[in-house]
């Protein structure tokens, strides 16, 4: 019964991680930038991937991506540097000398830096189209399905070694 619970257990923390690192754009609950460019310098460098989180308030000082009207939606990740009255966000790099025009409301925001990853962009270009997600999914359930193997299963050729006469 013990190891029953463990790998129940072990099995919804691993679709629990799964659904968590899934981009929204497949039905999980998280979104990615990759990193171009120096503005964010040393903070976040060119090639970074980052893991971003929804959030209904955010705050000076947050990291946020958010599309840009200015340029054509072109997804812009800067720094909170003030709220505005009306809500909206001031955004500057952390490289810039100037505060960014477009002034995002929190609606317009894709979401607020939770994970950097050194250079995961090019990584995460493999892995986003469908043969990657696939990829992703098979793997974990792979090793989801080695860690189920029955104790008694995994054992069985050692109790017969020796045994040969």
């Amino acid at each position: 019964m013990k190891t029953i619970l463990a790998r129940l257990v072990q099995f919804a923390a691993a679709l629990a991680a799964l659904l968590l690192l899934v981009p929204t754009s497949v039905g999980g609950a998280a979104s990615y930038v990759r990193v171009t460019g120096n503005s964010m310098y040393p903070t976040l460098r060119h090639g970074d991937l980052v893991l971003l989180s929804r959030d209904d308030h955010y705050t000076v000082g947050d990291v946020v991506a958010y599309r840009s009207a200015l340029l054509d939606g072109v997804v812009v990740i800067h720094r909170i540097i003030r709220v505005n009255t009306d809500g909206t966000l001031v955004t500057q790099g952390d490289n810039n000398d100037f505060v960014d025009d477009f002034e995002p409301a929190p609606a317009d925001v894709i979401g607020v830096q939770v994970l950097r990853v050194p250079g995961g962009a090019a990584v995460s270009q493999r892995l986003t189209g469908p043969v990657g997600i696939a990829v992703v999914l098979l793997g974990t359930l792979m090793i989801m399905t080695v860690g189920a193997r029955p104790r008694h299963a995994r054992h069985r050729h050692h109790s017969m070694r020796g045994r040969l006469t």
